[in-house]
């Protein structure tokens, strides 16, 4: 990357397997030139320009140098801090790439991503990237794909005075349908903080929405994963929690599990092997559980692509039971296994009857929930027909290697135990235990 003699803004992108950054630098700025020298670069006199090299490494000399710029011009100019944030959060030498623009199109982006994953096989969080999960021409020519929750992000602008809430629709200081005064004071969890989301934050939700939600739909998603929250040691809000169920007691402190099984049943010493059907005193409904997911998705996508989805905002603030609901395909698989809740949302790219204009998938665990925005003022049929579910899902099975899916129906309003198949296979010398866990559904 050649820096311009003549422009007076320079665009660049800086890409790594965590996350990329889009920055736009003035060439009047008084660190302009020590920024882009704080990367490795070769110096070309007799043209007066620095050339970056596009592949970048964070060593220390990097971070020195952005530490100093940030600690000298941050207070004034926050993209030091943007930046630096960017190279602290990579391990020590691990590969990131500088480009000269700023990257909007997923294609290019995802083969950028492979390309690090290629130099830093292990650097990703991100491992549904990987030719071995993931087809990505297929995926990048139907859908435009935006990742949430392996890096920080506010959605909404901090500037806006006046907010507007995504669900009730009303604006700081108004009233809502139940007459209470709308206000925007606490923080709010684009995804339930207690699943573990620390990084993605909505400032377009209003309290009141938020602690409705938080009573009404968000239980049933964190009932259904509160096995996996605790074997995994996965923080919530709260922290880890144990589990004491109808027919047993769960606790895990650093990898060690003690499971007390409350039958009076005697393990076999010599067993290779040891299953339990436990059995939850939480319930959940299935309804909610894809309200919540739906309510996830509704949280980061463009704030204009709202008005597509005024049916499907209402249906999640349970103004309506929907009778039918296209299904949602689950799957279990340590390939994706995710110290803390991501979400992926596609959005169509063509205006094709066959695709949804909207698809979220949310990863908790080694869980994977696939799941079809419904109600959208943009699609032309419902996905519940399974001629119609079919022909969707062959396009996402397509850019899928990974097998085992489950297509489960969440229209029930009805209340159902959480029970979980756990098994324990255990090797002679003990050091090979490896943990199971199947949720019912």
């Amino acid at each position: 990357m050649k820096t311009p003699s003549s422009s007076t803004i320079i665009d660049f992108s800086l890409v790594s397997l965590k996350e990329s950054i889009h920055l736009r630098v003035g060439r009047n700025l008084p660190f302009f030139e020590d920024l882009l020298l704080a990367f490795e670069h070769v110096l070309h006199e007799e043209e007066l320009a620095a050339e970056l090299k596009a592949v970048q490494r964070n060593s220390q000399e990097v971070r020195n140098n952005l530490e100093d710029l940030a600690n000298k011009f941050g207070q004034k100019y926050p993209t030091l801090h943007k930046v630096r944030a960017f190279i602290t959060g990579l391990k020590e030498n691990q590969a990131f790439i500088i480009v000269n623009r700023n990257i909007t199109d997923t294609k290019e982006l995802l083969n950028y991503f492979k390309i690090l994953a290629k130099i830093n096989p292990q650097a990703s969080i991100l491992n549904w990237y990987s030719d071995e999960v993931l087809n990505l021409e297929i995926l990048a020519k139907n859908f435009d794909i935006s990742i949430f929750g392996h890096q920080r992000k506010t959605i909404g602008d901090r500037k806006n005075k006046i907010r507007t809430c995504r669900f009730c629709g009303c604006v700081d200081g108004e009233q809502n349908i139940f007459q209470e005064l709308v206000s925007f004071r606490n923080k709010s969890h684009a995804i339930s903080e207690a699943l573990g989301n620390k990084t993605v934050f909505l400032l377009e939700e209003c309290d009141n929405c938020n602690e409705r939600f938080s009573r009404t739909i968000e239980p049933s998603l964190i009932a259904l994963v509160s096995f996996h929250r605790t074997l995994y040691e996965l923080k919530g809000k709260g922290g880890i929690k144990d589990i004491i169920g109808k027919n047993f007691e769960l606790r895990v402190k650093d990898g060690n599990i003690h499971l007390k099984d409350f039958s009076g049943r005697i393990l076999n010493k010599q067993s290779k092997s040891i299953t339990w059907k436990l059995k939850s005193n939480e319930n959940y409904t299935p309804q909610n559980i894809y309200r919540c997911l739906v309510k996830f998705a509704l949280s980061v996508i463009d704030f204009e692509d709202l008005k597509y989805f005024k049916k499907t905002i209402e249906w999640v603030n349970c103004n309506f039971n929907a009778l039918r609901l296209p299904k949602i395909a689950v799957l279990q698989h340590p390939d994706f296994f995710t110290s803390h809740p991501l979400l992926a949302v596609y959005k169509r790219k063509k205006d094709s009857p066959k695709y949804p204009f909207l698809v979220g998938e949310f990863h908790y665990a080694d869980i994977v929930f696939t799941f079809i925005i419904p109600y959208c003022m943009n699609d032309k049929i419902g996905f519940i027909k399974e001629k119609n579910y079919n022909e969707y899902w062959q396009i996402f099975e397509k850019f899928r290697n990974s097998s085992g899916w489950k297509h489960k129906t969440f229209a029930s309003n009805k209340k159902y135990n959480v029970n979980c198949n756990f098994k324990l296979n255990i090797s002679e010398d003990a050091i090979n235990t490896s943990k199971k866990l199947e949720l019912y559904l």
